[in-house]
């Protein structure tokens, strides 16, 4: 990643940009697992956002989505890259790995309740925006990711207490439910109460206004978006990046933030419980999360730290109910 500052002549049009943000993914070898296709297919998915989904929300007032001058993406050696708006002068990113303000949190959440919001059983969702769901692929996905849990065990050894590793044997005793929850694939299927999500909806990538008074909060790295719950990037951002106390005085209060926003925007016939619900069955999917960054060699400074707050988060929110056969 990089900042550039460009010069022109003359004959530019005087709001032409003067500086600009680059970022490249060069990935130094082809995948051989899932994990790793995740991961390599992360900038084939973003120059796809900002190629097509950002097209659709330019129509969205207050688009939080950051101008993208050039997107290129080459299938044969999986090299991309995105030339986007450099907003460094007027917005602003926590310093990693401190928490959000109360303040932060807020905005953060009231960003992607608008997005959900505006994607909201969308016609376009698996049609031109968004893959389509099928049931054998969320089998393959959870097949792959208990085979991948058994390496993750062998590796932590009894650094994994023996309750969590219950809690993980009882989630693949019928992965493919876990990861869809009490609606099924229909859901999917049908569009509803669905929209399109972030994927990494962490704190960190958030741009957020120095002059709220003057200038909007942006959403960055797109390269994990896809359909799914909204409710999944909401128990992301307050599961996996608040730690327990003070996420314990929070995650009520930005969750029902959350769904009165998606009232405000017009989504209907999605009550209080059946958010609440769908925030339990997110928490529940977030198991997968550490399993999947210790995959792809994320350092332990990251997923070993996720997979405490994970851990914490279900059983504070009550979820081994939902594990029930």
């Amino acid at each position: 990643m990089c900042r550039l500052e460009l010069r022109y002549t003359d004959k530019a049009p005087r709001l032409a940009p003067r500086r600009l943000f680059l970022k490249c993914f060069i990935p130094d070898h082809r995948p051989t697992n899932l994990a790793e296709r995740l991961l390599i297919d992360a900038g084939r998915r973003e120059v796809e956002f900002y190629r097509v989904v950002a097209n659709h929300m330019v129509a969205m007032n207050k688009s939080p989505v950051v101008r993208c001058y050039d997107e290129q993406y080459s299938p044969d050696t999986f090299r991309c890259h995105l030339l986007l708006d450099d907003l460094s002068d007027t917005h602003y990113q926590p310093k990693w790995p401190l928490p959000a303000t109360g303040s932060e949190c807020e905005q953060a959440i009231d960003a992607l309740a608008r997005c959900h919001a505006f994607w909201w059983e969308h016609p376009r969702l698996g049609d031109g925006v968004g893959d389509a769901f099928s049931a054998e692929l969320v089998a393959s996905f959870s097949r792959e990711l208990e085979e991948t849990f058994g390496g993750f065990a062998d590796f932590l050894g009894d650094r994994l207490s023996a309750d969590t590793r219950k809690l993980y044997e009882r989630f693949f005793s019928d992965g493919p439910r876990r990861l869809l929850g009490r609606q099924g694939v229909g859901r999917l299927l049908e569009k509803r109460m669905i929209t399109l999500t972030h994927g990494d909806a962490n704190f960190w990538n958030v741009l957020y206004p120095r002059n709220p008074a003057a200038d909007q909060i942006y959403l960055i790295d797109w390269q994990f978006w896809h359909i799914g719950v909204g409710t999944d990037d909401v128990a992301y951002m307050i599961g996996v990046h608040l730690d327990s106390p003070r996420r314990g005085a929070l995650d009520t209060e930005l969750l029902k933030r959350y769904h009165n926003e998606l009232l405000a925007q017009g989504v209907d016939q999605y009550e209080w419980a059946d958010c609440w619900h769908d925030y339990r069955e997110s928490i529940v999917r977030l198991l997968v999360l550490p399993i999947w960054q210790w995959a792809v060699n994320l350092p332990p400074e990251i997923w070993w730290p996720n997979l405490d707050r994970i851990v914490r988060t279900f059983e504070d929110a009550g979820c081994m109910e939902l594990l029930e056969p």
